[in-house]
C-alpha cells in the first residue's frame, strides 16, 4: 500500500482530508445567509491552502472558487484595492481596470462588471490566500477591505475571502473592526487526530488510544506534523499492523531532527526575550513544558538573571498570542507543540539566549564563605566536645594505672611497732 499521508505540498480536493467540518458548516451557512466578506486567520503551516482547496467540494456546484495566490501578484500591498480588483477580474478571464476611483460608485461598478463573467445563478467566491497579518495594521489595506466591504452589496453573485497568516490576537485593533465575517483556524482536536491517522490507515495499522494521544500532544494538534507522524510510523510498522507508544517516541526523535529548518525558522521570528522565556520552559527538570510566570521568574533567580515580573507575562502573552505557548488556565502554560519543546531542549541554552538579549543582566555573585551562612547545630558540637572530654579522661587513668601512678590522697605513714609490742 502507497504512503497515505502527504507532507510535501498542500492537500488538493483529490485527496483525502479529515476535520474542520464545523468551520466548512460555518462558511456554507453565512454564505447562504448572504454574508460576502470573510476573513479566514491561520498561522504557518497550520493547513490554509488546503482548507481552500476544499472548498470547491465543499460548498458545492452553485459556489465557482477562484483560489489565487499572493506570491503570484505583483506588489499587491502598494495599492490593495487595486490589486484585489485586478486579480478578480483576472481570475474570470477578464480585463484588469488600468485605473480607479475608491469612492462607492466607482467601486460598485466595477464589482458589477466582474460580476458579468460569473455564470446565472452561481456565486463566484475569490480566495486571497494569503495576506500577512501586519498588512490588516496598515491604514492603506483598512480602507481597502472597508470599501470593499461596502461596495460588495451592489454585486451580490460576488464573495471574498482573505485568508491571513497570523492569530486574531496578533491584531492590536479588535476583530469586530474589520469589515467581514472571520474564522480562525487553529489546532486539530484530539478527535481530529484521530480521525485522520486512523481513516488514512484503516485496515493496515492500528493506533492504540495512548499513541494517538502521544501524538496529538508531540505535534500540538498542527495537522502538518501529524501527518508527518503518521508517514514515519506507516513507513515502520506498515509490516507489523500496529502502533504503540515506543514507535511514537522513535519517529519523534526523528521527526523533530528533519524539522529543524522549520524550527529554526520559528526560533529566529521569536524576540530574544521570547527566547530566554522559551529556554526557561525547556531547561526546567521534571515538568513536561508547564510553567507560570513564577516559576520563570524562580528559574531565573536561580540561574543569577534578574527579569521583572512585567516583562515576563509580556512575553508570555506574546507567546500566547503567537500559537507558541498554550494556556491551560490559572495562567499555566506550557509549549504547545512538543517536538519544538524538545527542539529547544536539544540545540538552545538559557545562557546563550540571555547573552544575546539586550536589557538582560546577570546578577554577580559575591564569593561567600560557606561557614558565615551556615547554621551551626551547636548541642551536637556540645555532646561532641563532651564524648571527647570523656574519652581523653579514660585514656589518662589507664595510662596511669599502666605506670602505678594512683589517684589517691598521700599515703598515712605507718608508725613503727614499739619494742616487746606484740605484732
Amino acid at each position: 500500500m502507497r504512503n497515505p499521508f502527504i507532507t510535501d505540498r498542500p492537500l488538493t480536493e483529490q485527496d483525502p482530508f479529515y476535520g474542520r467540518e464545523a468551520l466548512f458548516q460555518r462558511l456554507q451557512d453565512a454564505l447562504l445567509e448572504g454574508a460576502q466578506c470573510f476573513f479566514l486567520f491561520g498561522k504557518r503551516r497550520i493547513g490554509k491552502t488546503s482548507f481552500l482547496n476544499q472548498l470547491p467540494l465543499r460548498l458545492g456546484s452553485r459556489y465557482e472558487v477562484y483560489h489565487i495566490l499572493w506570491g503570484e501578484t505583483p506588489s499587491p500591498f502598494q495599492a490593495p484595492l487595486q490589486a484585489l480588483l485586478s486579480e478578480m477580474a483576472l481570475a474570470l478571464g477578464q480585463k484588469a481596470p488600468s485605473s480607479l476611483a475608491e469612492d462607492l460608485a466607482s467601486l460598485g461598478q466595477a464589482l458589477r462588471g466582474i460580476q458579468e463573467g460569473v455564470p446565472e445563478g452561481h456565486v463566484a467566491l475569490f480566495c486571497f490566500d494569503a495576506l500577512p497579518i501586519r498588512a490588516l495594521e496598515e491604514t492603506t489595506w483598512v480602507h481597502a477591505c472597508e470599501a470593499l466591504a461596502q461596495a460588495l452589496p451592489q454585486a451580490p453573485s460576488v464573495a471574498l475571502l482573505i485568508a491571513v497568516e497570523g492569530n486574531p490576537e496578533e491584531m492590536t485593533r479588535p476583530l469586530e473592526a474589520l469589515p467581514g465575517r472571520t474564522m480562525v483556524l487553529g489546532p486539530f482536536s484530539l478527535d481530529d487526530t484521530s480521525d485522520l491517522l486512523m481513516f488514512l490507515t484503516h485496515g493496515t495499522i492500528h493506533f492504540d488510544p495512548e499513541s494517538v494521544r502521544r501524538i496529538h500532544v508531540l505535534s500540538g494538534g498542527e495537522p502538518l506534523f501529524v501527518q508527518h507522524f503518521g508517514r514515519l510510523l506507516f513507513e515502520a510498522r506498515e509490516r507489523h499492523g500496529w502502533v504503540s507508544l515506543p514507535d511514537v517516541d522513535r519517529a519523534a526523535e526523528r521527526l523533530v531532527e528533519e524539522a529543524s529548518a522549520e524550527f529554526e525558522t520559528l526560533w529566529q521570528a521569536a524576540s530574544p526575550l521570547e527566547r530566554v522565556v522559551l529556554c526557561v520552559f525547556a531547561e526546567r527538570i521534571g515538568n513536561q513544558g508547564l510553567g507560570t510566570a513564577e516559576d520563570v521568574m524562580l528559574h531565573l533567580t536561580r540561574a543569577h538573571v534578574r527579569l521583572s515580573s512585567e516583562a515576563i507575562n509580556e512575553m508570555l502573552d506574546r507567546l500566547k498570542k503567537r500559537g507558541i505557548l498554550e494556556e491551560l488556565g490559572g495562567r499555566i502554560f506550557r509549549i504547545r507543540n512538543g517536538l519544538f519543546f524538545h527542539w529547544i531542549k536539544q540545540t538552545q541554552s538559557l545562557a546563550t539566549a540571555v547573552r544575546r538579549a539586550p536589557g538582560v543582566h546577570t546578577i554577580r555573585q559575591r564569593p561567600v564563605s560557606p561557614w558565615r551562612h551556615k547554621r551551626v547545630d551547636w548541642v551536637s558540637v556540645i555532646l561532641s566536645i563532651v564524648a571527647l572530654f570523656l574519652v581523653g579522661a579514660i585514656a589518662f587513668v589507664w595510662r596511669s594505672r599502666e605506670v602505678h601512678t594512683l589517684w589517691t590522697a598521700t599515703p598515712t605513714p605507718e608508725e613503727a611497732p614499739a619494742s616487746g609490742a606484740p605484732s
